[in-house]
């Protein structure tokens, strides 16, 4: 799934809350023509979103103008599982301590 993504052009990643609070977070594309913008409040993408990628203003000819952007979030079912002290997690889970700008992460 990395291959998707335009690591290089990442600028920040923007916290909207503690990552560290969550034994991992789930990770998807939010498409966007705007660089900067959040997800919308109310997106499809999760039930609640914990962060999200900025993009450089002036990116690198392998940036496009239109491409994919980390959104990092959780599905009310995995706030029942925590909550539950259940182990494990979903495969496209990853570890918030390993997200920095440019990296994947790590499962």
């Amino acid at each position: 799934m990395e291959e998707h993504f335009h690591l290089e052009c990442e600028e920040a990643i923007i916290w909207l809350e503690d990552p560290m609070k969550y034994p991992y977070l789930r990770v998807t594309e939010f498409h966007s023509l705007f660089r900067k913008n959040p997800p919308p409040k109310n997106s499809y993408y999760f039930d609640r979103i914990v962060g999200y990628v900025t993009f450089h203003t002036k990116p690198e000819e392998d940036c496009r103008r239109y491409t994919a952007r980390r959104i990092f979030g959780l599905y009310k079912r995995d706030l029942d599982w925590f909550n539950s002290g259940n182990p494990g997690s979903p495969c496209e889970a990853i570890r918030p301590e390993t997200i920095k700008v440019g990296v994947w992460g790590e499962k």
